[in-house]
């Protein structure tokens, strides 16, 4: 627009000028004519007239030229500018089909992101309430996990307090069992002059087991301890005297032959009971030996360590045995304790 109204200025600028040229060389002719019409002029005067006249028309036919070239340069300028109008117009309408294009553009991307705007909505709606969810679902597991890590805690705890009570059972069982052997050393050692005289002496199940053959102990059908017996049982009570945390077992034992005695005895059973309190009673002469410790037991010829085929068989299984076992009274509390 700003192109166009300078166009129209500069065009009637130049026509203005060109008017007002011709308008004063036709009032000088009108003014020449005037004088010679209705006057005597002098020729002197009409020539300087005439001179001034010639003048002024060369003037002017000099500012006419001047306005025509003016006229042809901004003829030339306005074509031009002509040329930059129909550009321009060309452009604009470019212009606007590319605004058209893009407003139809604009609103497409409108109305899709109205429609992106709805979607949106609707999931944070479903995003809200898919967090309530997962907030409550992870609140309840935490709250688990707290629940399993206190109850993980408390196995711990009670893991720990297995391993000290395991850890304290066998140190316990360790002290116990270095007993029994240093017991089972001192056994041997005290009985070691009946080696082959019917004394065996066996480690088994955490006892001390001193097995006494019916010839070292007793004649034939009698509960009577010979001297060489008592000194052998003797020697043991000193170890047991001196080992006051060891349990004595005395049982008796006999082969399958009927018991033919008389009197008070009327059985196997009869002689093996009578047997092993013959031998608490020897221990028993130990003053420092605490009967409490000590029980005396018969088994008859129930509880034989082979068949009683043989004569030598049934000279095994006529015995009596003298378990040894540590005191687990120490053991029993513990185990209590937990």
């Amino acid at each position: 627009m700003h192109l166009v109204n300078s166009f129209y200025l500069i065009k009637t600028n130049i026509y203005f000028k060109y008017m007002i040229m011709r308008f004063k060389f036709l009032a000088v002719a009108a003014i020449i004519i005037a004088v010679c019409i209705q006057s005597c002029v002098p020729t002197k005067q009409l020539k300087d007239l005439e001179q001034s006249c010639t003048k002024e028309r060369t003037h002017i036919q000099g500012d006419l030229k001047s306005c025509e070239e003016l006229s042809n340069e901004q003829a030339s300028r306005i074509y031009l500018l002509n040329r930059a109008m129909s550009q321009l117009r060309l452009d604009s309408t470019e212009l606007s089909t590319d605004l058209a294009k893009k407003i139809a553009e604009l609103e497409r991307t409108n109305k899709k992101y109205d429609a992106l705007q709805s979607e949106n909505e609707y999931l944070l709606n479903n995003m809200n309430s898919s967090a309530k969810n997962l907030l409550k679902d992870y609140q309840n597991l935490k709250g688990q996990l707290l629940a399993r890590e206190d109850s993980i805690n408390a196995k711990e705890l009670q893991i720990e307090e297995r391993n000290r009570k395991i850890e304290e059972l066998n140190s316990l069982l360790s002290q116990q069992s270095q007993e029994l052997k240093n017991l089972k050393a001192e056994v041997i050692s005290a009985l070691k002059g009946y080696d082959g005289q019917g004394i065996d002496i066996v480690e088994k199940d955490g006892k001390i087991y001193v097995l006494m053959d019916e010839s070292l102990l007793f004649n034939s059908g009698s509960y009577t301890v010979s001297s060489k017996g008592k000194t052998a049982i003797a020697k043991l009570g000193h170890v047991l005297a001196q080992n006051k945390k060891i349990n004595v077992l005395i049982e008796g034992h006999t082969d399958n032959v009927p018991y033919n005695g008389s009197g008070q005895l009327k059985d196997n059973w009869d002689l093996s009971v009578m047997r092993a309190t013959s031998v608490v009673k020897i221990l028993l002469d130990d003053a420092n030996i605490d009967a409490s410790r000590i029980t005396a037991c018969g088994h008859g010829e129930y509880m034989p360590i082979t068949d009683n085929s043989t004569p030598e068989a049934k000279a095994k299984n006529r015995r009596t045995e003298i378990i040894l076992s540590p005191n687990l009274q120490r053991l029993f509390e513990l185990l209590e304790k937990y």
